[in-house]
């Protein structure tokens, strides 16, 4: 099995400036070199809204995504408004006093969707994703937004930090198989390895953060998806940069 995962659109509403960076033509970028690929899934993790979210502009976003003819999976991010999100896309998944979190099994393999949208989980999310690992029958694939862990990215560890790492940990090392973590939010590349957890963070369609400040600093444009090849006796992954990038002329 094959999975797209894509991060971080950031569509503002039209009039509002994303530091000179013309992000619908960069989602749309991205939208036009996956359609072209072989793939089986593709998962969105969070962060659609530049700052602000606003209906019409998931509506919109769903509205592109009709060109894509695989399933397409959604998770909310920091900047994201569940309820919006969940009428725009129609997943036939509930909310849970919203709070968007799920598991889909594809091809075999089972797949969580965790909502991290506000930097923590609720308990019931949390009892829930022990339900679902103490039920795997193989290696743990997990979407989310936020990273469950630092990162050793200053900038965001230091601000932007998923707030219940403590309460993560002691739930994924005890489970009996590796747990594969795919998420967004910082707005790079990075691969963390902490016992029985892989982290991938893939980079955003708008911007990527220097890694090495605690300042806010962009490091550069290029924007980029991940692949996810799920194979019988192992998983491989790898990030993929689109050439150039969409500033806005002017």
């Amino acid at each position: 099995m094959r999975i797209i995962q894509i991060s971080d659109i950031h569509i503002a509403p039209a009039g509002i400036d994303t530091f000179g960076v013309d992000v619908r033509a960069n989602f749309l970028d991205i939208l036009e070199h996956v359609s072209s690929l072989e793939f089986d899934l593709l998962a969105i993790t969070g962060d659609y809204c530049f700052k602000e979210p606003h209906a019409e502009i998931y509506t919109w976003i769903a509205e592109q995504l009709d060109s894509i003819r695989q399933p397409v999976y959604h998770i909310g991010g920091n900047h994201d408004y569940m309820p919006f999100l969940h009428q725009a896309f129609k997943p036939p998944f509930p909310l849970h006093d919203q709070e968007l979190f799920y598991r889909v099994e594809h091809l075999g393999t089972d797949l969580l969707f965790l909502d991290s949208a506000i930097g923590k989980m609720s308990d019931l999310q949390f009892k829930w994703l022990e339900e679902q690992l103490k039920a795997t029958r193989g290696p743990v694939i997990l979407f989310t937004h936020y990273p469950p862990y630092t990162m050793g990215v200053p900038h965001m560890d230091e601000k932007y930090a998923f707030q219940q790492s403590e309460t993560f940990d002691a739930l994924v090392q005890n489970c009996s198989f590796p747990v594969y973590v795919f998420c967004g939010h910082y707005h790079g590349e990075r691969i963390v390895h902490r016992g029985n957890v892989h982290i991938h963070i893939v980079p955003s369609c708008f911007f990527q953060i220097d890694p090495l400040t605690v300042e806010f600093r962009i490091e550069h444009y290029r924007i980029a998806f991940r692949t996810i090849d799920v194979l019988e006796d192992q998983i491989r992954t790898w990030v993929t940069y689109l050439p150039g990038n969409s500033l806005a002329a002017g």
